[in-house]
């Protein structure tokens, strides 16, 4: 009986139960008759998540942990090359090496480092073989000797050279010798060797030894026997006295015995005539003694305590010893206008007092340790004109004040406009000793001068400050106050 799912029926009788079931059971055990279809939610299959079914076809994805009892790492991918050998890392032998490896000879070396061939002169020798042997022949005089502990050939010449033509062309004397001078002209002996010329020194001169050429006559030669003074000679070897004023000037004077000047002179001051040397001291030539100082006032441009004035009108370097500094200044006060006369009254008119100066306090300024900047200071300015600018570079400039106005005949100079932080000067006019008209403007760091009365106007104090307008016919204006540079870090 195979199982039957209609058994037991729903109407079946009652006895018949016991045996169907147990046939059911029976079919179920022996018989596996049952289909489970999913095992904990897996159907059986060869495909990815199924439960792997023994049937002949490739599961995919199959986590078979062990094969033959071995592990998976025992054995490669599919498909899997495996790598050349190296000199480092072990692998496959390449087609290249192994055909190296079957050119090898047998009992074959390592190569060994060698000459292959020796050049001598412009012959090359090559080895025959690669054990060949290069034989070392001793020529006429030469001797070889072997050094076979230390690998090396001394080659040494013996005896003399078979052919003497090298003694044609010798540098040098095989022994040196001296030559020496010796009679009537006596000579130091001096040693000659073939390798340089010599000079032999003449030490002595014996005169009456000489029985050849020119003779003196002492010993049978002709002219005069003794001279005094001065000679000459007629081309001949012969010698007469020279006679004065026929055969040379006579000398005048004292330049025969002259022993000094005939007038004194003085080198920077220091009296010399001639007759002995003379030393100059460093004052005498306008040098500085060899120790001497200096103060930081007297070396223009030096940096000290953080702060460096420059109030003399005129050009300056400053080097700048931080990144930041502070400039204060002022440029040149203008001048004070020219005065006039009033024929109308009893009273002179006065120029226009000069303008102050631009200036400004403590302006900060980025620089550059070690840059060096122009600094220019400007002047006040005379009768009748503008004050100089002043400049730190191209970081600040101040502009001069104005110049006043000239009177003319019964009107005064008009009064000249004042720079930033700078008055302006008062306009002229008919004034009195009472009334003063043409004042200087005032700068930040300087005052205006006053105008005259009957005079020239008063020249500006402090920095940058105008002058004061003249009073009465062609009485100047005071000067303006020059500018100033002050920097600080």
């Amino acid at each position: 009986m195979v199982f039957d799912g209609t058994k037991p029926a729903d109407d079946g009788f009652l006895a018949d139960f016991p045996p169907e079931m147990r046939e059911q059971l029976r079919a179920i055990v022996d018989d596996a008759i049952v289909n489970a279809l999913k095992v904990q939610g897996f159907l059986p299959g060869n495909a990815n998540g199924n439960l792997a079914i023994s049937n002949g076809n490739l599961c995919t994805n199959l986590n078979a942990e062990m094969l033959g009892g071995k592990m998976v790492r025992y054995f490669a991918a599919n498909g899997h090359m495996h790598e050349s050998a190296t000199s480092s890392t072990g692998g496959f032998m390449t087609s290249i090496d192994k055909a190296k490896l079957d050119s090898v000879q047998a009992g074959a070396e390592t190569n060994q480092n060698a000459f292959s061939n020796v050049l001598v002169g412009n012959v090359t020798m090559q080895a025959d073989s690669p054990t060949d042997t290069l034989e070392l022949v001793a020529g006429t005089n030469i001797a070889l000797t072997p050094d076979a502990a230390n690998d090396r050939v001394t080659i040494a010449v013996t005896g003399k050279v078979t052919s003497a033509a090298a003694a044609d062309t010798a540098a040098a004397l095989l022994t040196t010798r001296t030559i020496g001078i010796t009679g009537a002209v006596v000579g130091t002996a001096t040693a000659f060797n073939g390798g340089a010329n010599i000079t032999i020194p003449i030490t002595a001169l014996d005169v009456g030894a000489a029985t050849a050429g020119i003779l003196p006559v002492i010993r049978g030669g002709t002219g005069t026997a003794s001279i005094t003074g001065l000679v000459k000679g007629n081309g001949t070897n012969a010698f007469s006295a020279a006679v004065a004023g026929t055969d040379y000037v006579a000398p005048t004077g004292n330049v025969a015995t002259a022993t000094k000047l005939a007038t004194a002179r003085t080198i920077n001051g220091v009296v010399f005539d001639g007759t002995a040397n003379i030393s100059l001291s460093p004052a005498q030539v306008g040098a500085a003694a060899a120790s001497h100082s200096h103060t930081a006032a007297d070396i223009s441009g030096l940096s000290t305590s953080g702060r460096q004035t420059y109030s003399a009108p005129g050009v300056y370097q400053f080097i700048a010893p931080a990144n930041l500094v502070w400039v204060s200044m002022s440029g040149g006060g203008g001048g004070g206008g020219k005065g006039s006369y009033n024929s109308g009254s009893s009273y002179p008119t006065t120029g226009g007092g000069g303008g102050g100066a631009h200036s400004v306090i403590a302006q900060a300024v980025s620089v550059t340790p070690g840059q060096s900047i122009s600094i220019t200071v400007g002047a006040g300015g005379a009768t009748g004109y503008a004050g100089g600018t002043s400049s730190f570079g191209s970081y600040v400039t101040c502009p001069g004040g104005s110049s006043g106005g000239n009177a003319s005949t019964g009107d005064g100079g008009v009064g000249a406009a004042g720079g930033v932080g700078g008055s302006a000067g008062g306009p002229g006019g008919e004034g009195s000793r009472y009334v003063v008209l043409g004042n200087g403007g005032n700068s930040i760091f300087g005052a205006g001068g006053s105008a005259g009365y009957n005079s020239a106007g008063y020249k500006a104090s402090g920095f940058g400050g105008g002058g004061g307008g003249g009073n009465g016919s062609n009485k100047d204006g005071g000067a303006g106050s020059p500018g100033f540079v002050l920097v600080e870090w």
